[in-house]
């Protein structure tokens, strides 16, 4: 009887005999290596240390060491061989995951503990979160502000993009929790999508939002009248010459490098400072934008790139088609022109409504319980927490950088951990937002941004940006009423920690920059968010594939990572790790969370 080295290791459902599903399968052309099947996961397998007789189930185990150092595959897993045609099919056949415990109940670990419970009915799944409410940075409030009615207050997320895969997961999950009714979305026509500004030197300056608007733009603007000579710049400048697929450089170098001093410093630091609230100079371009080093590889410019539209992903496109293929048609519609969108009454509506549709027999949540260690052994891990709980699992899922989880492994592992993919920096923002009677300002959309350029005597207070909430997203608010958010920090530092002072800090910058009649806010709020947004450093992308690798050779596959920590900020990539993991679970058995990386360019 002949053997075969397979290349494929099917899963097969549950609702079919496995000779039947590999009947199905062997249809397909597989020999190059290229077949595409969402039930199929690419790694050889090595069948020399076992016996195998037809129509045999086997159970593997720790001792079959060339099976598991081929394929990374749970101890638990069962291998039915069938005679079919001549050939032996070896078939793996998934369990779920017994129990999982998830760290951390912010929106990556509200989102896995939902998927898995959908997917894993059977599984214990626990929830562990170290403060006393679940959300993580997302805090939505809504205060009272007497006889001017209420007004919504957002201290972390305030607007969801749908755009992309992060954002149609975002919207199914909206669409799966029947959250469609309570959605407030801004369309792609207005002020607050087409009106954006940066603060320099002492003035603000409209930037431009479509090509045609470049003109206009550069007769107002002395600031951004850069701009031609920049694309010039970019159209003429060779690319980088990459000596290894880790190349990597800061956003600050990418910008400098290909369109000049002036847009690197007025106008790449002001929208690094709104996204990351970090410094240009320590951001990873192509892991916070691989879009524009891929533009730049393939067609040799970023605008022409652009202009070519060389830089789409084709499974990503693919991927993003697929999960907005199953929203419902209401959904998809109220969607259609959306620029952003946000909810009723906040972004925390999301998070009440994941711990709503999490209670079941199943699901265990532990809130004001901090991890104290993580202790392994064999298959089996156990969260030790600071109340005194010890909860077994066979997987882990961290939404928390895996140093404080306080893993308890051999000295490799140890070391592993003292990395600085664990140790990113994370600058700490101030959030004030001011609320106003309707006040007419100088201009309506979505905000400013100050860059680094910006002399300190026009930025006394090293104040990052201003959102104009109330052009963003007025819908929230029943009354008529102007709301700024000023955002304080960052690669600036915290000044003080006095409430007062953050606050008149706050009052001083948008009556310096905006309006000298935004003395006296009716109320305000002051959050000081400690430790908030990671800068993922140059060579971050390098370093998630050498820690998917870690983690396999350490944990093979039962320890996964999410969320903001390590593969992206914005609230759809919580979710798309999230999602990610999950499913990768389900299909394989085993997960980093960091498989999508490893073929990243």
């Amino acid at each position: 009887m002949q053997f075969i080295l397979i290349s494929f290791v099917f899963r097969v459902p549950p609702s079919k005999q496995a000779a039947e599903y590999i009947h199905e399968s062997s249809q397909r052309d597989c020999s190059g290596g290229g077949c595409d099947h969402k039930s199929m996961v690419t790694g050889s397998v090595a069948l020399s240390s076992l016996e195998i007789s037809s129509q045999s189930t086997y159970k593997l185990d720790g001792s079959v060491s060339v099976l598991q150092s081929s394929f990374p595959l749970p101890s638990s897993v069962t291998l039915k061989c069938i005679d079919w045609a001549g050939y032996i099919f070896i078939v793996v056949v998934m369990p779920p995951p017994k129990s999982i415990s998830i760290i951390g109940a912010g929106i990556s670990g509200l989102t896995a503990a939902y998927h898995a419970t959908r997917l894993f009915p059977g599984t214990a799944i626990h929830l562990f979160e170290q403060s006393d409410r679940l959300g993580g940075w997302i805090d939505s409030q809504r205060i009272d502000l007497g006889s001017h009615g209420s007004a919504l207050v957002e201290s972390g997320p305030r607007t969801l993009r749908p755009s992309g895969v992060g954002g149609a997961l975002l919207l199914d999950l909206i669409d799966k929790l029947h959250l469609e009714k309570e959605l407030l979305t801004s369309s792609k026509t207005s002020s607050a999508a087409r009106n954006r500004y940066i603060y320099h030197p002492d003035n603000l300056n409209r930037l431009p939002s479509s090509l045609l608007a470049i003109p206009g733009a550069l007769l107002r603007h002395k600031t951004l009248r850069s701009i031609p000579r920049a694309i010039w710049n970019d159209l003429t400048t060779p690319p980088q010459q990459q000596q290894h697929d880790e190349h990597d450089e800061s956003v600050d170098s990418f910008f400098r490098r290909r369109f000049g001093d002036r847009i690197a410093d007025d106008i790449a630091s002001a929208v690094i400072h709104g996204i990351y609230a970090a410094d240009s100079r320590q951001l990873s371009l192509r892991f916070a934008f691989p879009l524009l080093h891929k533009l730049e590889q393939r067609a040799g410019s970023v605008v022409r790139g652009a202009f070519r539209g060389v830089g789409v992903d084709a499974r990503e496109k693919a991927l993003e088609e697929d999960i907005r293929s199953a929203i419902s048609p209401s959904l998809t519609h109220a969607m259609q022109n959306a620029s952003i969108f946000a909810f009723k009454e906040g972004i925390a509506q999301l998070v009440t409504w994941l711990e709503g549709a999490l209670q079941h027999s199943n699901v265990a949540i532990h809130t004001s319980t901090a991890v104290d260690r993580i202790s392994r052994h064999k298959d089996a891990y156990t969260v030790h927490t600071q109340t005194g709980l010890a909860v077994e699992s066979t997987h882990l899922i961290s939404s928390v950088p895996l140093p404080a989880l306080g893993m308890q492994g051999n000295v490799s592992e140890s070391e592993s951990y003292s990395d600085s993919v664990h140790h990113l920096h994370r600058p700490d923002v101030t959030v004030v937002t001011l609320v106003y009677p309707r006040t007419p300002l100088p201009i309506n959309g979505f905000g400013y941004l100050i860059p680094r350029s910006t002399p300190a005597a026009s930025n006394p207070h090293g104040a990052l940006g201003v959102v104009i909430d109330s052009d963003a997203m007025p819908q929230q608010d029943p009354a008529p009423l102007t709301k700024l958010t000023v955002m304080l920090g960052g690669p600036h530092g915290l000044r003080t920690e006095d409430t007062a002072q953050l606050r008149q800090m706050a009052v001083d910058t948008v009556t310096r920059q905006l309006s000298a009649h935004l003395h006296s806010p009716i109320a305000s709020t002051v959050c000081v968010q400690r430790a908030c947004i990671p800068t993922y450093p140059p060579g971050h992308l390098s370093a998630l594939q050498s820690l998917h690798h870690s983690l396999l050779s350490h944990h093979h596959g039962r320890l996964a990572v999410i969320g903001s920590p390590y593969t992206g900020i914005a609230v759809g990539d919580c979710v798309r790790s999230a999602w990610e993991v999950v499913q990768t679970l389900n299909s394989t058995g085993t997960a980093t969370g960091l498989e999508r990386f490893q073929n990243a360019v």
